[in-house]
């Protein structure tokens, strides 16, 4: 299809784009559905809760997604949409997903019911200089509202800009804004969860009027959608468009992060090796590092009368590890000794070993910090 003032074959350009949906729900759900018929190259989804008979009223689903995974629901109706498209789903929370997974993608899409989702993903797209595009509606005055921050290597706005006294204290007590309590939903919420109550038509004009902002992005065609809010009011049909710009009081960390992608195998290096030929010098006894679904585990416990030294990575949220060789008693990893971001200071002389010798093998990306700066590392090419 031809496009005003773009060259023949524009949308084509799509295929090359990967987009990440943070929120599968009304919105976030619609969205994937509609990028999924532009014709994406991939496609990334982000959810951890289940579709619930609530969600009827609202969301694109049927009875018999009842109780399934969102994410995957919505990965199964997208890949059958566009099968040559690539779609990973990850059921989980965005704060477990790892950071080199928004790293791979052109453009972020999110759509959460919860403002600490929000203030997660704004942080993640800035440190990566990610677009981000913010989805959501408000049902009482019929309005919905798209947001897209440019993150150019820290500059202008972010979803935490424009909070106030009431958006941090509705973030503290963690209250969650559901679609699921609509009027006329089959089983609506409990009186104590707040729900947006908004209709099916309102979050899918403010699903089509984000992906149309991404679409006029990744093209680009139309004016430019940089630091830009754009809103519809279902009682008027009237748009407005206004600027986003930078609270210099924000709370979040405005600087971006750099991105290096290393060659050799990161499993055949030492983090002093990866620091070195990342950042051109050794790691300070301050720097920090984070490794993809690893954790260092210092100590653990086991029936002997004292801690069993490990000094080791482990696979996240693993509870048990190998018998203790003196007792025969599994290790369990102590909480207290226990890093999911590990100091050079408490990696010691470990720092000098080969990665695969501690636990990392197959390691392809890791974050180093150092006081604020931040550099995530990469395996460059598969080995």
């Amino acid at each position: 299809m031809p496009l005003v003032g773009c060259a023949a074959g524009a949308l084509g350009s799509l295929a090359k784009r990967r987009v990440a949906v943070i929120g599968c729900g009304s919105v976030g759900g619609r969205v994937a559905l509609l990028a999924s018929r532009m014709g994406l190259g991939g496609l990334v989804l982000v959810d951890p809760k289940r579709l619930k008979a609530g969600g009827l009223a609202t969301h694109d689903m049927g009875p018999e997604d009842v109780g399934k995974p969102k994410a995957l629901v919505t990965a199964r109706r997208c890949s059958r949409i566009n099968p040559a498209m690539q779609v990973l789903a990850f059921v989980q929370a965005v704060e477990a997903l790892e950071l080199s997974v928004l790293a791979g993608v052109d453009l972020v899409v999110m759509a959460p019911d919860l403002l600490a989702v929000e203030i997660e993903v704004g942080q993640r797209c800035i440190w990566l200089s990610k677009p981000l595009v913010h989805a959501s509606v408000h049902g009482p005055t019929l309005t919905a509202q798209v947001r897209f921050f440019l993150n150019a290597k820290g500059a202008g706005g972010c979803p935490a800009c424009g909070y106030g006294k009431a958006e941090q204290d509705l973030m503290t007590r963690q209250v969650r804004f559901s679609c699921e309590g609509a009027a006329g939903a089959v089983v609506p919420l409990p009186d104590t969860v707040p729900a947006t109550n908004s209709v099916s038509p309102l979050c899918a004009q403010a699903a089509a009027l984000a992906v149309m902002q991404a679409i006029r992005f990744l093209v680009p065609v139309g004016q430019p959608v940089a630091d830009t809010m754009l809103e519809y009011c279902g009682f008027t049909h009237r748009t407005v468009v206004s600027p986003i710009t930078r609270n210099p009081n924000c709370m979040l960390d405005h600087n971006a992060i750099v991105q290096v992608a290393l060659d050799p195998p990161l499993g055949d290096l030492s983090l002093a090796q990866v620091a070195q030929q990342a950042t051109g010098a050794p790691p300070s006894a301050d720097a920090r590092f984070e490794l993809e679904g690893l954790q260092w585990v210092e100590l653990a416990s086991c029936r002997c009368p004292e801690p069993r030294p490990v000094r080791r990575f482990v696979a996240r949220g693993r509870k048990r590890l190998p018998c203790c060789r003196k007792c025969s008693a599994p290790l369990v990893p102590l909480n207290f000794y226990t890093y999911p971001q590990v100091s050079a200071s408490v990696l010691g002389s470990a720092a000098e070993r080969p990665l695969r010798d501690l636990g990392a093998r197959g390691l392809t990306s890791l974050l180093l910090r150092t006081g604020d700066a931040g550099v995530l590392i990469r395996q460059s090419t598969p080995h």
